[in-house]
């Protein structure tokens, strides 16, 4: 039998469409059944009823109105009282109205936020308590494709399924530490009664055969080119649902940058975002998610090996790298008095290398360390081939040459806590061409001593100076490094202002100067608040700092509540979710002509200038050598007296990101969504979900994918 046998399923707006394929794969599965909606009653209980026969699970039907919360609340209490509570939850009614915004009547906006959204709150709320009471439980909510992007005419319909993305990673959050999971799915255009009423109005107002309006809508945003029937459930969609559900998610293509950056978040996927995917969602995938375990934390695994006399511990994740040509790989240095298994278990990584497909890696000190186990960053001697940093490299060589781990070379960073902190600052300087990134929290300043870290002992100058003699003849790899610098206003092991002086000294290495900061409150983890700073240079952020109010001297997970132990707080930013996405959006190796990261998480809009620059360059100097700019226009200009063609592209800014970071850019235009001169589609088909490529906004607002379509553009002949 399944796990869903003999649990209780209650699924809205199950008497037709996407909620009865999935209340009937449910009851095939053995789950009992609670349907609810006003569609044909009798119906779906004999659809469902028949599946139920067959493994022996009761059905029922309740007509609440989930638009109103009274009536919720009766639902559930019915559920508790008949089937002793609900143990699996799928939020999926849905209503729908089209309408210019200031065309669209309050009352349907009303109504479409109070079925769409406000009814999956109250139905989770009092369905929580029962999970709770029974150690268990499965929410799954049927958000849409326009919970990631949106479309003319569907403000409420788009702003509640936002909504329910948002109140999926949020419960998401509040269940992390439990056995109950939270998780949401955003499918495409779904073949039910809802969208075949869209087709029939878009051919009535169009004046369009049934088929054309069909083609038409689904070319907007599925590049299948094809529905799903509710109730279609592939064995594709069955194991690839059902290979056990993260309780973290958002990603068009990947997790998204937001999205949801915490441990254990919601699962968003977007199946209609899948590269030519002629499956989107169906009954199987949702019946995928409720059924397989919940995982303490990801899908990836833990192994160990030892390398240079360090034991490693490496978490490989099930998913691919976001950016670049593979995965990153993040080497995580424990501090002084601290396991390298304990930072391992509470330090939160599994989380953030699912999310950005970034191997970590937790060495132990080589021999037991120095001192009370420490890493040995202290003092100005070290080597790229002997003690801890030498142990270091050969760890960042065995893992980047492992085919199996598929790390991307220009995508290796090391972060620590305290001494690990110290050392990672250490790497950063030795060898600044192999990391690409350094995390340093509560790190002190490198070439200081032991005894030197309750108070700041060292200068800027010197440690520039310092740090510039270690790197040697690779100095020149600081103009692609990156540095995040933390500490906690309540540490009172190591003098908090190392990290104020890690950050100046890491900013002056990289020519960055002070450009404001951030919000700290609105970063991952568990209640986290302080003070952010970014230094940036003229392509984007460099320099990251983080002054974390109350935070003691740990390592901060921002997994939950709970006092801090072994130098770990579960609370506060969740800071190896940061440093993956500070180092993924922001990686300057990757595309090093284009000023940033494939993302557009703040460094693509940064950067743009130079990213156009860079692009114009590369994309037009061959026209304008093919077209005979270069290849004889002055000899020919001299004898006939013709003056030399000069292309130009006026574009006010060129922004380079993956498809996912252009969504703000896309539109509705006559010929569909997209640019104002391609599809979603044909962008789509061209580049996938994780290439990046150009966009070019002209003088008129829009976003050209061609510059040569950008108004004023001059092509040469």
């Amino acid at each position: 039998m399944t796990q869903s046998a003999g649990k209780t399923a209650l699924v809205t707006g199950s008497t037709s469409g996407i909620g009865l394929g999935i209340a009937g794969a449910l009851a095939a599965r053995g789950a009992h059944v609670l349907l609810n909606g006003f569609g044909d009653v009798e119906a779906a209980l004999a659809i469902v009823g028949d599946a139920a026969a067959k493994s022996g699970a009761r059905v029922a039907h309740h007509a609440a109105d989930v638009a109103k919360p009274a009536e919720v609340e009766a639902m559930m209490r019915y559920a508790d009282d008949v089937f002793d509570g609900v143990d699996i939850l799928v939020n999926n009614a849905g209503i729908q109205h089209v309408a210019p915004v200031e065309e669209f009547m309050p009352e349907r906006w009303d109504a479409v936020l109070a079925v769409n959204l406000s009814s999956a709150f109250h139905t989770t709320r009092l369905a929580l308590p029962q999970m709770r009471r029974k150690g268990w439980g499965r929410i799954v909510n049927v958000a849409s494709v326009h919970g990631l992007v949106a479309s003319a005419h569907k403000a409420a319909y788009v702003a509640a399924k936002h909504g329910l993305v948002g109140l999926t990673k949020v419960v998401a959050l509040e269940t992390a530490r439990t056995n109950i999971t939270c998780n949401a799915v955003c499918p495409g255009w779904v073949l039910t009664p809802l969208v075949q009423a869209q087709v029939e109005a878009r051919a009535i107002s169009g004046g369009l055969d049934l088929d054309v309006a069909r083609d038409a809508l689904l070319a907007e945003k599925q590049p299948s080119g094809q529905f799903v029937t509710p109730s279609s459930s592939p064995s594709w969609s069955v194991s690839s649902a059902a290979t056990r559900p993260r309780r973290s998610a958002a990603w068009p293509g990947r997790w998204t940058g937001p999205g949801p950056r915490n441990n254990d978040t919601a699962r968003v996927e977007d199946t209609a975002m899948h590269r030519f995917a002629p499956l989107l969602v169906t009954a199987a995938a949702v019946v995928g998610m409720l059924s397989s375990p919940a995982p303490a934390a990801a899908d990836g695994v833990w192994s160990s090996r030892t390398v240079a006399g360090m034991t490693t511990y490496v978490y490989t994740p099930a998913t691919a790298g976001v950016v670049g040509e593979g995965r990153g790989l993040l080497v995580a240095l424990h501090g002084c008095s601290q396991q390298a298994t304990v930072f391992r278990d509470l330090g939160n990584w599994a989380s953030a290398a699912e999310a950005y497909g970034m191997v970590v890696a937790v060495p132990s000190a080589p021999n037991g360390g120095v001192l009370l186990g420490c890493w040995d960053y202290f003092g100005g001697n070290h080597s790229r081939t002997q003690g801890h940093a030498g142990a270091l490299l050969q760890l960042a060589a065995n893992l980047t040459a492992d085919a199996a781990l598929d790390v991307d070379p220009a995508q290796v960073y090391v972060a620590g806590l305290s001494s690990g902190g110290g050392m990672a600052m250490v790497m950063g300087c030795v060898a600044p061409d192999v990391f690409a990134g350094i995390g340093i929290d509560a790190g002190p300043t490198v070439g200081t001593t032991s005894s030197q870290i309750g108070s700041v002992s060292t200068s800027k100058q010197a440690a520039v100076s310092l740090c510039t003699s270690l790197a040697g003849t690779h100095s020149g790899s600081f103009a692609t490094q990156l540095t995040s610098v933390l500490a906690g206003t309540s540490d009172y092991v190591v003098a908090q202002g190392y990290a104020d002086l890690n950050a100046s000294v890491m900013a002056q290495l990289y020519g960055a100067t002070s450009a404001g900061g951030f919000s700290v409150a609105d970063l991952e983890g568990y209640q986290p608040a302080g003070t952010g700073l970014l230094w940036a240079d003229a392509d984007g952020p460099r320099v990251s700092q983080i002054r974390a109010t109350s935070l003691g001297h740990a390592w901060p997970a921002g997994s939950g509540g709970g006092a801090d132990k072994s130098y770990v707080s579960p609370k506060h930013v969740n800071y190896a979710w940061y440093l993956a996405d500070f180092f993924s959006t922001n990686n300057r190796r990757l595309c090093p002509d284009c000023g940033g990261g494939n993302d557009d998480g703040g460094n693509g809009e940064t950067g743009s200038d130079d990213t156009g620059n860079g692009e114009t360059g590369n994309g037009e100097t061959g026209s304008g050598e093919t077209g005979s700019g270069e290849t004889g226009s002055d000899d020919s200009g001299g004898d006939t007296g013709v003056e030399p063609c000069t292309p130009s592209t006026p574009y006010v800014q060129a922004v380079t990101a993956t498809i996912s970071g252009h969504f703000s850019r896309f539109a509705s235009y006559p010929h569909g969504y997209g640019t104002a001169d391609a599809t979603y589609t044909s962008l789509f088909s061209k580049y996938g979900m994780s290439t990046a490529f150009p966009l070019y906004q002209g003088s008129d607002g829009k976003w050209y994918a061609d510059p040569a379509k950008v108004p004023g553009a001059v092509a040469c002949p």
